[in-house]
């Protein structure tokens, strides 16, 4: 296991705070889309946070402890955060781990040409705001919601890389413990499943609000613009 990993696991750690930071303050009530659960903040801005953030400190103390493994404090975090079966050594980069960081980089990108497309009517809160305006150029010309293609691409990254083989769940032994089991189990549904199934509803209620303010301007622009994420497929 090398110290260079590292720099990774910070790059990545980052994109996917980008992707899952709002760009703009909360839209007000008044403007969001009357659906609770259509506004899915908790999910994306408290519990992905914190799982990344303490995933990727565990990664680091334990890499940083094992290149140093007869200091006191080396000793204490390797005692803490490696399991039964555990072997840091295993702390390395995968094409797993590897393809699940590129899908961060990749759908971060993504996330952030179209914060800068919709500039102050990116709101995380579904909402239309007073004097919205529809807009339909960049990626909105390929997919009527690029947004949440980037936002899917990263989840599923984030996921390869905490989960793959490589990843400190993995190799640390904590996958083996039934704690670590059923906490990537509920993360899982919880999160991952939880948010893509509750995006898919925002995009198509989005769509109806959409559709109701701009009325003939809208259905152009989704006739042009057929598929929600994935172009020829959905």
């Amino acid at each position: 296991m090398s110290i260079s990993k590292i720099p990774l696991v910070v790059l990545f750690s980052f994109a996917y705070k980008r992707c899952i930071t709002p760009p703009n303050p909360a839209a007000p009530k008044a403007e969001r889309i009357s659906n609770k659960t259509l506004n899915t903040t908790w999910y994306t801005q408290n519990m992905l946070r914190y799982a990344r953030l303490l995933a990727g400190l565990a990664e680091v103390a334990i890499i940083l402890a094992a290149n140093s493994p007869d200091e006191p404090l080396s000793k204490l975090i390797l005692d803490m955060l490696l399991f039964e079966g555990g072997n840091a050594a295993n702390l390395r980069l995968t094409p797993a781990t590897l393809a699940g960081g590129l899908m961060m980089i990749a759908g971060t990108l993504i996330r952030v040409v179209t914060f800068r497309y919709l500039g102050q009517f990116f709101r995380f809160e579904a909402s239309i705001q007073k004097d919205h305006q529809l807009i339909t150029g960049g990626p909105y010309a390929i997919v009527r919601h690029p947004s949440y293609t980037g936002l899917l691409i990263s989840h599923v990254g984030w996921f390869l890389w905490q989960f793959g083989e490589g990843s400190w769940v993995l190799e640390s032994g904590l996958w083996r413990t039934l704690l670590g089991k059923l906490g990537v189990l509920a993360f899982t549904v919880l999160v991952i499943l939880g948010s893509i199934h509750l995006t898919f509803g925002r995009m198509s209620s989005e769509d109806r609000a959409l559709q109701e303010r701009f009325g003939p301007q809208w259905d152009r622009w989704a006739s042009r613009v057929r598929y929600m994420v994935v172009p020829g497929v959905y």
